[in-house]
């Protein structure tokens, strides 16, 4: 069973990661894992058919007729040349490059927490706040809660014409979903909303203070919005990333200002819910900050 789920994990987390080329790779071994031996950071680690690879990996065959290659993120399968019974993976090994490698160590971890949220790679630290795709509560039998807000509250950016995305969980559908400025005025409104998620387009935010309410069925909750202009941001994002490394690094920024506490969670599901059309690695993360799970300092 152990094996099954496995191989659905990492069949998902391929599908999620076909497309763009990053240093993100799985083993592919053609003998049982006692055929091969793997040290990473000075420790020994199991050798597991689709195990998650990282750049100075050193890879080693016990059994001298077994074979390996590396699965990339696009589906790429490149036989590894083990000559001499052992191998010392680098990024272009992995589909990646030598540039950059600050850059690239922090997209490996983040990536890390990424795919222990969608079982593809088990957490070295259980942690209760660790949901996976697969036991999100979004449904109409839970508690009408705000988990973006948990870390907290909801703070944002200024916005100019742009769009704001919420979420939310537990309660009972049609919602109603409304923001209102500091006096209590309804400056944005929308009602029969069926699913857990909306977005106002083209919304306009000064600086200040508003309350998000949420309401479905008998169910209501609110929660302060606080808006800061740009000399109080905690992001420097001007534009929309065009490219595969923009967006990379853009979520890496995004993961770390969630990290800052404060509410800066919500702005960094903006930044997440903005790449997730063109970037599957935002999806996970938008999915996870939608329930709660919020990476730790």
């Amino acid at each position: 069973m152990r094996k099954q789920n496995l191989c659905k994990a990492f069949a998902f987390a391929l599908f999620l990661t076909a497309g763009p080329t990053f240093a993100v790779a799985y083993l592919k071994i053609d003998k049982t894992g006692s055929s091969y031996a793997l040290t990473r950071d000075g420790k020994t680690l199991n050798v597991v058919d689709g195990m998650y690879l990282k750049p100075g990996d050193n890879l080693m065959l016990k059994d001298q007729t077994a074979k390996a290659a590396v699965v990339m993120a696009n589906g790429l399968v490149k036989p590894l040349d083990m000559t001499g019974g052992q191998k010392i993976l680098t990024s272009p090994d992995l589909g990646g490059n030598n540039v950059g490698q600050r850059t690239e160590a922090t997209w490996n971890t983040a990536v890390d927490w990424l795919l222990v949220r969608v079982g593809a790679r088990d957490s070295e630290q259980p942690s209760e706040k660790i949901v996976q795709a697969s036991a999100r509560a979004l449904g109409d039998n839970e508690t009408l809660l705000i988990p973006l807000g948990q870390d907290g509250g909801l703070r944002i950016t200024e916005k100019k014409q742009q769009p704001l995305h919420v979420a939310w969980s537990g309660g009972h559908a049609p919602f109603t979903l409304t923001l209102k400025d500091a006096v209590g005025q309804p400056i944005a409104l929308e009602k029969e909303i069926a699913s857990h998620r909306y977005t106002f387009e083209n919304l306009s935010l000064k600086p200040g203070d508003y309350q998000l309410n949420i309401s479905g069925g008998e169910d209501q909750i609110s929660m302060p919005l606080a808006v800061v202009g740009a000399s109080g941001a905690a992001t420097s994002q001007k534009k929309l990333p065009s490219t595969d490394d923009e967006r990379q690094n853009a979520l890496i920024d995004a993961m770390n200002l969630a990290k800052q506490g404060n509410g800066w969670a919500f702005e960094s599901y903006q930044i997440a819910a903005n790449l997730a059309p063109s970037f599957p690695f935002a999806k996970i993360y938008l999915e996870a900050l939608e329930s709660g799970d919020i990476p730790s300092p």
